[in-house]
Protein backbone atom coordinates (compact mmCIF):
# COMPACT_ATOMS: atom_id res chain seq x y z
CA UNK A 1 0.00 0.00 0.00
CA UNK A 2 1.41 3.40 -1.05
CA UNK A 3 1.87 6.01 1.97
CA UNK A 4 -0.84 7.67 3.00
CA UNK A 5 -2.63 7.56 -0.64
CA UNK A 6 -5.64 9.37 0.43
CA UNK A 7 -3.86 12.60 1.87
CA UNK A 8 -3.72 14.12 -1.77
CA UNK A 9 -7.39 13.15 -2.20
CA UNK A 10 -8.12 14.58 1.06
CA UNK A 11 -5.98 18.35 0.20
CA UNK A 12 -8.08 18.74 -2.92
CA UNK A 13 -10.60 21.72 -2.50
CA UNK A 14 -13.17 19.72 -4.30
CA UNK A 15 -13.18 17.27 -1.34
CA UNK A 16 -13.05 19.38 1.39
CA UNK A 17 -15.80 21.05 -0.14
CA UNK A 18 -17.85 17.92 -0.56
CA UNK A 19 -17.15 16.76 3.31
CA UNK A 20 -18.05 20.39 4.62
CA UNK A 21 -21.51 19.80 3.14
CA UNK A 22 -22.09 17.00 5.51
CA UNK A 23 -23.41 17.80 8.44
CA UNK A 24 -24.80 14.67 10.42
CA UNK A 25 -24.07 11.73 11.96
CA UNK A 26 -23.73 8.47 9.95
CA UNK A 27 -25.03 5.22 10.48
CA UNK A 28 -24.25 3.93 14.14
CA UNK A 29 -22.71 7.08 15.75
CA UNK A 30 -25.21 8.36 17.34
CA UNK A 31 -25.54 5.01 19.67
CA UNK A 32 -21.71 5.08 19.91
CA UNK A 33 -21.55 8.68 21.31
CA UNK A 34 -24.81 7.64 23.32
CA UNK A 35 -22.50 4.98 24.65
CA UNK A 36 -19.64 7.69 25.42
CA UNK A 37 -21.85 10.47 26.61
CA UNK A 38 -20.15 9.91 30.25
CA UNK A 39 -16.59 10.48 28.58
CA UNK A 40 -17.36 13.11 26.33
CA UNK A 41 -19.40 15.40 28.69
CA UNK A 42 -17.04 17.48 31.08
CA UNK A 43 -14.18 15.05 29.74
CA UNK A 44 -11.00 16.31 27.42
CA UNK A 45 -11.81 14.98 24.10
CA UNK A 46 -9.59 14.47 20.64
CA UNK A 47 -11.57 14.18 17.26
CA UNK A 48 -9.07 12.35 15.10
CA UNK A 49 -9.64 12.70 11.17
CA UNK A 50 -11.60 15.75 11.90
CA UNK A 51 -12.20 16.01 8.14
CA UNK A 52 -14.39 19.27 7.33
CA UNK A 53 -15.41 19.08 10.98
CA UNK A 54 -18.86 16.79 10.49
CA UNK A 55 -18.63 15.41 14.12
CA UNK A 56 -17.33 18.66 15.84
CA UNK A 57 -20.66 19.94 16.19
CA UNK A 58 -22.47 16.84 17.85
CA UNK A 59 -19.14 16.38 20.40
CA UNK A 60 -19.42 20.39 21.24
CA UNK A 61 -23.33 19.99 21.98
CA UNK A 62 -22.42 17.34 24.79
CA UNK A 63 -19.71 19.92 26.52
CA UNK A 64 -16.57 18.51 26.89
CA UNK A 65 -14.52 20.36 28.99
CA UNK A 66 -11.76 20.62 26.23
CA UNK A 67 -12.12 19.67 22.36
CA UNK A 68 -9.34 19.39 20.14
CA UNK A 69 -9.94 18.45 16.22
CA UNK A 70 -7.24 16.87 14.08
CA UNK A 71 -6.32 15.90 10.61
CA UNK A 72 -3.57 14.89 8.49
CA UNK A 73 -4.82 17.28 5.41
CA UNK A 74 -3.78 21.04 6.18
CA UNK A 75 -6.95 21.75 3.91
CA UNK A 76 -9.19 19.80 5.92
CA UNK A 77 -8.22 21.44 9.21
CA UNK A 78 -8.03 25.42 7.62
CA UNK A 79 -11.57 24.61 6.85
CA UNK A 80 -12.48 23.74 10.23
CA UNK A 81 -10.85 27.07 11.34
CA UNK A 82 -12.67 29.23 9.47
CA UNK A 83 -15.69 27.25 10.41
CA UNK A 84 -15.36 26.85 13.93
CA UNK A 85 -12.48 30.17 15.30
CA UNK A 86 -13.23 29.80 18.99
CA UNK A 87 -11.92 25.81 18.10
CA UNK A 88 -8.60 24.51 18.57
CA UNK A 89 -7.67 22.51 15.11
CA UNK A 90 -4.13 20.71 14.35
CA UNK A 91 -2.21 19.27 11.51
CA UNK A 92 -1.28 15.85 13.06
CA UNK A 93 -0.69 12.27 12.00
CA UNK A 94 -2.80 9.83 14.07
CA UNK A 95 0.33 7.27 14.13
CA UNK A 96 2.19 9.60 16.42
CA UNK A 97 1.07 12.84 17.96
CA UNK A 98 4.08 14.07 20.35
CA UNK A 99 2.14 17.06 20.74
CA UNK A 100 -0.63 15.60 23.18
CA UNK A 101 0.89 14.41 26.42
CA UNK A 102 0.15 10.81 27.52
CA UNK A 103 -2.64 10.04 29.86
CA UNK A 104 -4.51 13.60 29.09
CA UNK A 105 -7.67 12.40 27.24
CA UNK A 106 -10.76 10.96 28.44
CA UNK A 107 -12.30 10.26 24.98
CA UNK A 108 -10.76 10.14 21.55
CA UNK A 109 -13.02 9.83 18.22
CA UNK A 110 -11.57 8.19 14.54
CA UNK A 111 -14.77 8.82 12.56
CA UNK A 112 -16.11 7.92 9.02
CA UNK A 113 -13.65 4.99 8.64
CA UNK A 114 -11.16 7.39 8.57
CA UNK A 115 -8.43 4.63 10.12
CA UNK A 116 -8.78 2.30 7.17
CA UNK A 117 -6.56 5.65 4.94
CA UNK A 118 -3.68 4.27 6.93
CA UNK A 119 -1.67 0.21 6.05
CA UNK A 120 -2.31 -2.01 8.73
CA UNK A 121 1.22 -1.22 10.36
CA UNK A 122 -0.25 1.99 10.66
CA UNK A 123 -3.26 0.96 11.94
CA UNK A 124 -1.28 -0.86 15.07
CA UNK A 125 0.39 2.36 15.49
CA UNK A 126 -2.70 4.75 15.74
CA UNK A 127 -3.85 2.28 18.27
CA UNK A 128 -0.69 2.28 20.47
CA UNK A 129 -1.17 6.23 20.21
CA UNK A 130 -4.65 6.92 21.26
CA UNK A 131 -4.09 4.19 24.20
CA UNK A 132 -0.95 6.65 25.14
CA UNK A 133 -3.34 9.38 25.24
CA UNK A 134 -6.00 7.88 26.70
CA UNK A 135 -6.18 8.31 31.05
CA UNK A 136 -6.80 4.87 32.77
CA UNK A 137 -10.68 4.14 31.91
CA UNK A 138 -10.68 6.38 28.59
CA UNK A 139 -12.38 5.57 25.75
CA UNK A 140 -11.80 5.04 22.07
CA UNK A 141 -14.22 5.17 19.55
CA UNK A 142 -13.65 4.63 15.61
CA UNK A 143 -15.67 3.39 13.01
CA UNK A 144 -14.08 1.00 9.82
CA UNK A 145 -15.25 -0.93 7.18
CA UNK A 146 -15.64 -4.50 6.99
CA UNK A 147 -12.85 -6.67 5.79
CA UNK A 148 -15.44 -9.26 5.74
CA UNK A 149 -17.76 -7.31 2.87
CA UNK A 150 -15.36 -5.96 0.53
CA UNK A 151 -15.99 -3.13 -2.00
CA UNK A 152 -17.49 -3.93 -4.99
CA UNK A 153 -15.86 -3.49 -8.64
CA UNK A 154 -16.40 -0.97 -11.11
CA UNK A 155 -17.92 -3.19 -13.74
CA UNK A 156 -20.70 -4.89 -10.94
CA UNK A 157 -24.44 -4.21 -10.55
CA UNK A 158 -23.47 -3.29 -6.94
CA UNK A 159 -21.13 -0.73 -8.02
CA UNK A 160 -23.50 0.76 -11.02
CA UNK A 161 -26.21 0.57 -8.22
CA UNK A 162 -23.97 2.64 -6.07
CA UNK A 163 -24.03 5.19 -8.80
CA UNK A 164 -27.10 6.29 -8.86
CA UNK A 165 -27.42 6.81 -12.56
CA UNK A 166 -30.41 8.58 -13.06
CA UNK A 167 -33.07 7.18 -15.74
CA UNK A 168 -32.86 9.29 -18.58
CA UNK A 169 -30.54 10.20 -21.60
CA UNK A 170 -28.53 13.05 -20.09
CA UNK A 171 -28.03 11.33 -16.73
CA UNK A 172 -27.23 7.84 -18.58
CA UNK A 173 -24.77 10.18 -20.80
CA UNK A 174 -23.11 11.51 -17.44
CA UNK A 175 -23.38 8.36 -15.75
CA UNK A 176 -21.13 6.54 -18.34
CA UNK A 177 -18.69 9.36 -18.05
CA UNK A 178 -18.08 9.24 -14.75
CA UNK A 179 -18.17 5.27 -15.08
CA UNK A 180 -15.19 5.28 -17.41
CA UNK A 181 -13.53 7.83 -14.55
CA UNK A 182 -13.80 5.20 -12.61
CA UNK A 183 -12.63 2.69 -13.89
CA UNK A 184 -9.48 4.66 -14.86
CA UNK A 185 -9.05 5.52 -11.35
CA UNK A 186 -9.17 1.74 -10.22
CA UNK A 187 -6.77 0.46 -12.97
CA UNK A 188 -4.30 3.03 -11.44
CA UNK A 189 -4.56 1.95 -7.80
CA UNK A 190 -5.07 -1.69 -8.72
CA UNK A 191 -1.64 -2.79 -8.91
CA UNK A 192 -1.64 -1.93 -5.05
CA UNK A 193 -4.04 -4.50 -4.37
CA UNK A 194 -3.29 -7.30 -1.39
CA UNK A 195 -4.64 -10.09 0.30
CA UNK A 196 -2.58 -11.10 3.34
CA UNK A 197 -4.00 -13.06 6.27
CA UNK A 198 -4.77 -10.06 8.87
CA UNK A 199 -6.03 -7.89 5.85
CA UNK A 200 -6.36 -6.60 3.10
CA UNK A 201 -5.57 -3.72 0.70
CA UNK A 202 -8.56 -2.55 -1.85
CA UNK A 203 -9.21 0.49 -4.06
CA UNK A 204 -12.88 1.24 -2.58
CA UNK A 205 -15.64 2.64 -5.15
CA UNK A 206 -15.31 6.28 -2.63
CA UNK A 207 -14.84 9.21 -4.80
CA UNK A 208 -15.44 7.34 -7.79
CA UNK A 209 -12.49 4.79 -6.84
CA UNK A 210 -9.86 6.86 -6.39
CA UNK A 211 -9.50 5.63 -2.52
CA UNK A 212 -7.23 2.85 -1.32
CA UNK A 213 -8.33 1.53 2.08
CA UNK A 214 -6.95 -1.02 4.53
CA UNK A 215 -9.55 -3.41 5.13
CA UNK A 216 -9.57 -5.45 8.75
CA UNK A 217 -11.89 -8.36 9.73
CA UNK A 218 -14.32 -7.65 12.66
CA UNK A 219 -12.70 -10.31 14.77
CA UNK A 220 -9.21 -9.26 13.96
CA UNK A 221 -9.27 -5.95 14.60
CA UNK A 222 -10.54 -6.87 18.24
CA UNK A 223 -7.24 -8.70 18.63
CA UNK A 224 -5.13 -5.71 17.59
CA UNK A 225 -6.81 -3.36 19.66
CA UNK A 226 -6.51 -6.15 22.89
CA UNK A 227 -2.68 -6.27 21.46
CA UNK A 228 -2.46 -2.42 22.30
CA UNK A 229 -3.69 -3.13 25.54
CA UNK A 230 -7.47 -2.03 25.59
CA UNK A 231 -10.60 -3.85 26.90
CA UNK A 232 -14.14 -4.22 26.96
CA UNK A 233 -14.22 -4.20 22.74
CA UNK A 234 -17.77 -3.59 21.35
CA UNK A 235 -18.82 -4.06 18.18
CA UNK A 236 -21.54 -1.87 16.62
CA UNK A 237 -23.39 -2.63 13.31
CA UNK A 238 -24.97 0.21 11.09
CA UNK A 239 -28.45 -0.25 12.91
CA UNK A 240 -26.68 0.31 15.88
CA UNK A 241 -26.69 -2.95 17.12
CA UNK A 242 -23.89 -4.61 19.38
CA UNK A 243 -23.15 -7.68 17.61
CA UNK A 244 -19.89 -10.18 18.35
CA UNK A 245 -16.96 -9.51 16.28
CA UNK A 246 -15.69 -13.04 16.11
CA UNK A 247 -18.85 -13.99 14.18
CA UNK A 248 -18.41 -14.45 10.67
CA UNK A 249 -21.99 -14.00 9.68
CA UNK A 250 -21.41 -10.51 11.12
CA UNK A 251 -21.00 -8.46 7.93
CA UNK A 252 -22.10 -5.34 8.28
CA UNK A 253 -20.61 -2.46 6.46
CA UNK A 254 -19.40 0.17 8.48
CA UNK A 255 -18.65 -1.23 11.96
CA UNK A 256 -18.19 1.04 15.29
CA UNK A 257 -15.60 0.11 17.86
CA UNK A 258 -15.97 1.15 21.44
CA UNK A 259 -13.03 0.14 23.94
CA UNK A 260 -11.25 1.47 26.93
CA UNK A 261 -8.03 1.46 28.56
CA UNK A 262 -8.10 -0.64 31.72
CA UNK A 263 -7.95 1.57 35.12
CA UNK A 264 -5.06 -0.28 36.42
Amino acid sequence: MPSDPSQQLYEDPSTVSYYAERQDLLFSEEAMLRIARNHITGGRVLDIGVGAGRTTPHLMSLEPASYTGVDYSASMVENCRKRFPALDFRVADARSMPGFESGSLDFVLFSWNGIDSVDYEGRESVAREVFRLLRPGGMFAFSSANGRNLPPRPWTFTAIRNMGIRPSLKGLIYGMIQWSAGLIHFLKLRTHEASHADYSIRVDQAHNFKLLRCLVNPAQQKRQLLRAGFADVTAIDREGQQQNPDDPAFVSCPVCYICQKPTS
